[in-house]
């Protein structure tokens, strides 16, 4: 239970105002509980925008040097270009007593629903792994659109990265699973409302009290305008006197949803029609053990950004003081002033040259580049992302095996970030995404989705027979995605160095060392490529009975050998029946056919083929 139902439900508050009142109150908590998370997120904001402050700094230069930006930048991609390497982006694998021609079906639905040009997922991604990598924490919210107003039409599922600013959760919670409740805080346009009204998604006469309890127009988008005019940057759209938003608190518990509005307006009130679900998808950059927010990249590495930006503008300050001196002059002497400027040709009158002398400073950059080096290195050993893994070079001559090795540490690093958001993110989404296929989606649009010959082939309508739980417990959700690491690269080689060695040797079990080549390249559905024993005896047989000997099989030619003349029939056997082909092997005297060995075994060479006994259909297929 919640604590809506608890504090709520069982004293019996009916009352819109005391609800609209506690809802509120959880608001002020999460916020109070939040705000110094909120406070640091400014300052990593501020990192990743490389803003740097003149008044905080005694130094005349202000540099800031973006490393913390670059790091960002080459992190978001690297994600992208793993989670989109493949296609289906995720694949659907049967477990035990589940059924294969519908995992086809949900792992066709996924692909269809992930490439919707309305959902526009990779840019979605793209903001949502940023969003990570800034601050550490990223929430998206994944909800099913309609279409239409009388009767709503299922349109498709819209995954939108939501602003870390905008989302309280629960306080008590590790984790959104844990979280009892989430309040997602928002503007919508007075206008807007009454078009929603008009769409029986709100009542109108509720919608008419919010008239003049809008916002006022600095408080609209609040946490967006901020943060960009803390970099000293004009914000977005301006001040518009006209608009007219109102702020909406949307609470989300198992049980039901409400919509506050001007935190005392109940605009709905229902069921949650998602029966337990959150309709939020979080992950963390790197997470801390026991604690709901995680740390992104400028946290770790902001003390070493700020000494690094305080090196360089040192180190420049000493450049130009050297080239432009500084003087001691007798206050008494009769100096021109005006012309005590250092520059080329310039000439300074005094009375005494003793009267005016160069103030000498120590040249301190070569120590500063050295120390430059040792906060790049501990940067990059903060974060994990090392220069090699981003395309330099190194400084000094290395064997391609001595650069996979330096990146090496780097990779593992980045590679168990990318485990997190596939066992998390990524198959939450799918998940989701299935589930509410399975409540929203007809089966017509679902015929139409997948296709309908497929459709009725693979027996799509058990899709709906079974329970929503039934189906994610008996499927798995496999991101195909595979982290590019030079380190597997180099084991990918050596596989199929092997393999090539092993291919057709008789005293190797070809299937698995097919494998192992299939897992060192990443390729995580290699039971859909690799054909079992049974089908490929099958087609053998077939073979054979066909009279072609296929390549490989004893009694076949070598490769580069004379073409085999077409195989004989010998004479009927006792009883009517056709005895086995003959096929003349040069070199060899005519025997029977043997079985076919090799690669999933089979009758021992010389020996009639014994018939196999059909294999009993699985339960599925009424067997």
């Amino acid at each position: 239970m919640t604590v809506l139902s608890y504090e709520i439900k069982d004293q019996q508050l009916d009352e819109d105002r005391d609800i609209a009142t506690h809802i509120t109150g959880l608001y002020r908590t999460s916020r109070d509980w939040r705000q110094d998370s909120e406070d640091h997120w400014d300052e990593h904001y501020k990192d990743y925008r490389f803003y740097r402050k003149k008044e905080e700094h005694v130094m005349r230069s202000n540099i800031y040097v973006p490393y913390i930006f670059a790091i960002v930048e080459s992190v978001v991609p690297k994600l992208l270009n793993t989670i989109f390497s493949s296609s289906p982006i995720i694949s659907v694998i049967a477990r035990e007593g589940g059924d294969i021609d519908l995992a086809f079906l949900l792992e066709r639905f996924l692909d269809y629903a992930f490439q919707e040009e309305s959902l526009e997922f990779f840019a979605s991604m793209e903001d949502f792994f940023k969003e990570a990598c800034i601050y550490g924490t990223a929430f998206m919210k994944v909800l099913p659109r309609f279409l239409g107003t009388d009767v709503p039409e299922f349109d498709y599922i819209d995954a939108d990265p939501v602003d870390i600013y905008k989302i309280f959760p629960d306080p008590r919670a590790r984790s959104l699973k844990k979280a009892d409740w989430i309040i997602h805080k928002d503007w919508i346009e007075y206008d807007r409302l009454l078009e929603m009204a008009k769409q029986g998604i709100y009542k109108k006469s509720t919608v008419q009290e919010l008239k003049d309890k809008h916002e006022s127009e600095w408080n609209v988008d609040k946490y967006k305008r901020e943060r960009i005019e803390s970099i000293e940057r004009e914000s977005e759209g301006g001040y518009n006197p006209m608009r007219k938003a109102v702020e909406i608190l949307e609470y989300w518990d198992r049980d039901e949803i409400v919509s506050v509005a001007g935190r005392e307006i109940i605009l709905k009130r229902e069921k949650n029609p998602f029966k337990g679900l959150l309709p939020f998808v979080m992950t963390r950059y790197t997470s801390v053990p026991h604690e709901f927010y995680g740390i992104g990249i400028p946290e770790m590495a902001q003390t070493l950004q700020q000494e690094l930006n305080d090196l360089r503008n040192q180190r420049m300050d000493n450049v130009n003081i050297i080239i432009n001196r500084m003087f001691i002059a007798n206050k008494y002497s009769d100096i021109d002033f005006d012309t005590l400027v250092s520059y080329p040709g310039n000439v300074i009158l005094a009375g005494d040259v003793d009267d005016v002398k160069p103030l000498d400073t120590r040249d301190v950059t070569r120590s500063c580049y050295m120390e430059e080096e040792r906060l790049i290195t501990d940067i990059q050993n903060v974060t994990g992302e090392w220069e090699y893994g981003r395309g330099q070079p190194p400084e000094r001559r290395e064997t391609a095996t001595g650069i996979i090795r330096l990146q090496q540490a780097g990779n593992i690093r980045f590679d168990s970030i990318v485990k997190r958001i596939e066992f998390g993110t990524m198959r939450a989404l799918a998940k989701m995404f299935i589930w509410y296929a399975y409540h929203f989606l007809p089966p017509e649009r679902m015929m139409t989705i997948v296709g309908e010959e497929e459709f009725r082939k693979r027996k799509g309508m058990r899709f709906y027979e079974m329970s929503a739980h039934e189906i994610l417990r008996q499927y798995h959700f496999q991101p195909l995605g595979s982290s590019v690491s030079a380190v597997k690269e180099m084991r990918a080689q050596q596989m199929l160095n092997l393999f090539n060695i092993f291919n057709q040797d008789p005293l190797i079990d070809q299937e698995e060392l097919r494998r192992m080549v299939m897992i060192s390249l990443d390729v995580k559905n290699i039971d859909k490529l690799l054909i079992s024993e049974e089908e490929m005896m099958a087609e053998q047989q077939a073979a054979i009975d066909s009279g072609f000997v296929p390549p490989g099989a004893p009694g076949a030619a070598a490769a580069g050998a004379p073409p085999v003349p077409a195989a004989t029939q010998a004479p009927p056997a006792e009883g009517g029946q056709m005895a086995v082909p003959v096929v003349p092997v040069q070199g060899a005297p005519v025997a029977a056919a043997p079985g076919i060995t090799g690669l999933m075994g089979g009758t021992p060479t010389g020996a009639p083929p014994v018939a196999a006994a059909p294999a009993a259909l699985p339960p599925e297929l009424g067997g």
